[in-house]
């Protein structure tokens, strides 16, 4: 069965192949860019140069003179413009808890090219909507009525005056902080976006150096990226290739959310795919049945246990086909039980989603040393520190694997005279043990205490002798990971040198380990072999003919969770903004998507309804 990635590289290949440098193929992500390469080289038979490939972020960045920011950067420099509009002396440690969730909002503000001035408008009185939202259609215009009804303006609680308190702000607040983020030539995601769609008003797309662009494999656009593609298309130097089943596409059967996005999509830009490309696919027609099955299990763990068997049990599964099967965790916090439950002689496995920091030793030797340092009490110039922390500390694997018999002694020791604050002075007679058990006054202090402890680390875990290959790779992996933290400490010690900028420490661990726990660390190997190991976000434009989802389960596929936004969904509907619908639309689709070409389904669930989980 031909693929969809296939498809459209045969169809470039006969139509440009003299001249496939001249074009460039835009996907929602890497990796399609990476299997597409793979399909066109195997027809290839001659030299040719190949053509561009790209994300539709990296088209934006490259149309844009500012540059991405990181995420504490912009949090740090949105609490200076805040502080400054507001007039108040709030400090960070209470801004840093929703400025992240005002960061959001702006970046969606920005790609759906809302009005922010009528947005964070406050309407006093009703009959001021007409006027103030001239520019809503009359359904919009009702949401918003409707909204402020409902919070009653007109008998203020003390949360109402604060929230419609700041709302007045905020349209000073993102007008402001887009003005100091330009001046600084750093920006968010959006409002590149949205910088490259205004200027293309005065300007015209001869900066793309490209002849056409290939537009494959979309599903969702925010309005930033529909104005791009209207533009170019206009101009004649767009194409749009669309992957999607008839039985949500098709208007009398449109009950499925699969296809809320498409049909706009088909209707503005139309679709470029040739017509010999059948719509019909394995999901609901086709001459060929594919074979689906659904297995309930008792726990997650008892999902990645039965891996083996069924990778065991695939009909022709060798090294040179291994690419066409995916396992696809819906949950990605089974990557690791995933990996550990492998069989030990399967064929080469590529994992897409980069291993998180949160589940390695290292992150958790590092959370239990702020706990320490956060529970720690100094007294009459003598550091001390409760028995729980130093517990945990010194039955660590990382450190007893440094100390040998030192953690034992004293974990004796404390257990045996029932102590249960421990002066510093006690650990004076090993290396880490000394620069561990000490007090880090400040964020600065403590950054450096970090630091190293970390190289301590580094340079006592590769002793003599110990150089077995499973040991030495062990070593190569804990290094990679020390290095991110490092380069994470070293980005925060940025940020504390401008003046601006007073964090407490407890501030400080949060941001700390909320950058911690977003980090992941990319897996090297060949990413078009071997058994692909891979989340929901990384399948998109990709086909499997053997798929094996886990985690099945409501709430998990699509999650029941959304961002937090400061906007109320009323108004996000209005000013037509994403919201929890939008989500599970976008999920839908990938969902169904993958059963387009899939001829051997395995689908996985947890059945049991204890706890959180519905079992459903």
């Amino acid at each position: 069965m031909k693929y969809f990635l296939q498809q459209i590289a045969e169809s470039l290949y006969d139509n440009y192949c003299e001249r496939l440098n001249e074009h460039c193929i835009v996907f929602p992500n890497r990796r399609a860019g990476l299997f597409f390469r793979k399909y066109l080289a195997g027809l290839i038979d001659k030299p040719v140069w190949a053509p561009a490939t790209m994300t539709i972020n990296d088209l934006f960045y490259s149309l844009s003179e500012l540059q991405p920011a990181g995420n504490e950067v912009l949090l740090f420099e949105l609490f200076k413009v805040y502080r400054k509009i507001r007039n108040n002396n709030e400090s960070f440690d209470d801004f840093y808890f929703w400025g992240d969730m005002l960061l959001n909002d702006f970046d969606d503000a920005d790609k759906f090219l809302v009005d922010a001035s009528r947005l964070f408008s406050n309407v006093r009185d009703l009959r001021m909507i007409d006027e103030q939202f001239g520019g809503l259609t009359k359904e919009q215009a009702e949401i918003v009525k409707r909204f402020w009804t409902n919070a009653d303006i007109g008998k203020l609680t003390r949360e109402k005056s604060s929230f419609i308190g700041l709302w007045n702000n905020l349209n000073d607040i993102y007008t402001e902080f887009r003005k100091v983020l330009k001046e600084k030539h750093m920006a968010y995601e959006g409002m590149i976006f949205r910088e490259v769609v205004e200027r293309l008003k005065e300007t015209d797309t001869k900066g793309i150096k490209w002849s056409m662009l290939h537009f494959a494999g979309f599903n969702a656009l925010n309005n930033c990226e529909k104005k791009l593609m209207k533009r170019l298309k206009e101009e004649g130097r767009a194409k749009f290739y669309w992957d999607y089943d008839n039985s949500y596409i098709i208007e009398e059967k449109n009950i499925n959310s699969a296809g809320y996005f498409l049909r706009d999509n088909l209707k503005i830009f139309g679709n470029d795919m040739p017509a010999s490309w059948s719509y019909d696919t394995l999901l609901s027609s086709g001459s060929k049945k594919p074979l689906r099955r659904i297995i309930n299990t008792s726990s997650d763990i008892a999902q990645v246990k039965l891996l083996p068997e069924l990778i065991g049990n695939l009909d022709g599964l060798t090294a040179e086909n291994a690419h066409q099967t995916a396992v696809v965790l819906a949950d990605e916090n089974l990557l690791v039980p995933a990996l550990t439950s492998l069989p030990e002689r399967v064929i080469d496995v590529n994992i897409t989603m980069g291993f998180p920091l949160r589940q390695t030793s290292i992150y958790v030797l590092v959370n239990q040393i702020l706990d320490l340092q956060l529970n720690a009490r100094t007294e009459n110039g003598v550091t001390r520190f409760r028995y729980r922390e130093v517990t945990k500390i010194l039955k660590n694997g990382i450190i007893v694997e440094i100390n040998k018999g030192t953690c034992d002694e004293i974990l004796n020791e404390i257990s045996g005279k029932n102590i249960i604050w421990i002066d510093s002075d006690r650990f004076s007679g090993s290396e880490i043990l000394s620069a561990i058990f000490k007090k880090a006054g400040d964020p600065v202090d403590l950054s450096n205490y970090l630091r190293e402890i970390l190289h301590i680390v580094l340079s006592k875990q590769n002793t003599p002798g110990e150089t077995t290959k499973d040991y030495s790779l062990q070593s190569n992996i804990r290094n990679e990971f020390i290095y991110r933290i490092i380069l994470t400490l070293n980005r925060l010690d940025e940020i504390l040198k401008s003046p601006d900028i007073s964090l407490t420490v407890v501030t400080w661990v949060r941001i700390l380990d909320r950058l911690l726990k977003n980090q992941t660390v990319p897996f090297s190997g060949e990413p078009l072999s071997g058994i692909q190991i891979m989340g929901i976000l990384e399948t998109r434009t990709l086909d499997f003919k053997n798929l094996i989802m886990l985690s099945v389960n409501e709430g998990v596929l699509p999650s029941i969770t959304s961002p937090s936004s400061f906007i109320p969904f009323a108004l996000r509907e209005a000013f037509g903004m994403p919201s929890l619908n939008y989500q599970e639309s976008i999920y839908a689709y990938h969902f169904y998507r993958l059963l387009h070409r899939a001829e051997n389904v395995t689908f996985i669930y947890n059945s049991d309804s204890e706890g959180l989980r519905s079992g459903e």
